[in-house]
């Protein structure tokens, strides 16, 4: 893969070029054929069906889940709007559940409390986990509820060798748009256990309105706009050149993703530090979260040490505030 700077689509000239081919010469079927065989090769199932977003997947989901006696979807305040909207167009009702932070999982004595004879299924939405968490909240929960899967922003994680996030619970809905770690520029795709419900959704699925190419083209030249501005040079032109000589009175800079590059680390403070001449001081806010699970440090902490080490070694005063979550 190739590496950029910020914004990255995960794509190539060659896809650019390949993509444009099947708008001219109408290859869209034919490459839609493959991709499902791939797809369903590479996840190890035959349960699956491509949507036009992933949004559409989950709509079409929930469409056959909610009923008129069981209408509420339990859902996890950390997704998208457009979730919550396919849920209601479905005729359905959010209900919404906490996380448990350390698992990253809905919060058992919670969703005790929320599931009831109205309850038609729960939106697993996948942020952080494991294997072993996994396993026993299906465990528990697989014969009291339907599950379904988000895995919009997990495509390719797995459990096991044979087990990817998607196909574990009852139901699961997959996003490939622009950002995402599979990108068709747009796309979805349907996970189903159960084969009769599938075909269910399927026919469900014929009756839609297809995917204007208008739409399909704007994103593509729309992609294409990002790649370059997003490029290595123009990027660093404009962020380097542009706004360093725009923004010339900072007060504060915050840290709040994990690096430990001493360059960069450095060259951000050297910004803060080109004050105006009445201003007294200048201050650096570094915030890392410590979510360890077991004996492993997570990156975001390591991080934050290796800067830690830096300000020693420049002799920068700083005092460390812990807050316990």
């Amino acid at each position: 893969m190739i590496k950029k700077t910020r914004i990255n689509i995960n794509t190539s000239k060659k896809i650019y070029f390949k993509v444009l081919l099947s708008f001219i010469f109408n290859q869209g079927k034919d490459y839609k054929k493959i991709f499902i065989q791939k797809l369903k090769d590479f996840l190890l199932t035959d349960n699956l069906l491509v949507t036009s977003q992933g949004r559409v997947a989950a709509y079409n989901i929930f469409k056959v889940v909610i009923s008129d006696e069981k209408n509420e979807i339990l859902i996890s305040p950390y997704t998208l709007p457009e979730v919550v909207s396919a849920i209601l167009y479905a005729r359905g009702k959010p209900i919404y559940v906490d996380i448990n932070l350390k698992t990253g999982l809905p919060l058992e004595v919670d969703l005790d409390k929320k599931i009831n004879e109205k309850t038609a299924g729960l939106v697993l939405t996948h942020l952080f986990s494991n294997k072993e968490d996994i396993l026993e909240f299906n465990k528990r929960f697989q014969k009291k509820l339907c599950i379904i899967e988000d895995v919009a922003i997990n495509f390719g994680a797995k459990i096991d060798q044979k087990k990817f996030l998607g196909t574990i619970f009852d139901y699961g809905f997959y996003s490939f748009g622009v950002m995402k770690n599979l990108c068709t520029f747009h796309g979805g795709a349907i996970f189903s256990r159960d084969k009769d419900m599938l075909n269910i959704i399927e026919e469900n699925l014929k009756k839609n309105i297809d995917y204007p190419i208008i739409l399909s083209l704007k994103l593509f030249f729309f992609c294409i706009l990002i790649d370059v501005m997003y490029s290595k040079y123009i990027y660093n032109f404009f962020t380097h050149y542009i706004l360093k000589l725009s923004i010339k009175n900072l007060d504060n800079v915050i840290f709040a993703h994990p690096f430990k590059s001493k360059i960069k680390n450095l060259q951000s403070i050297g910004r803060v530090l080109r004050k105006a001449s009445d201003e007294a001081k200048a201050t650096l806010f570094d915030i890392a979260d410590d979510y360890r699970h077991g004996a492993k440090v997570n990156t975001t902490y390591k991080h934050f040490k290796d800067r830690l080490e830096i300000y020693e070694k420049e002799n920068f005063k700083y005092n460390i505030k812990v807050l316990n979550l």
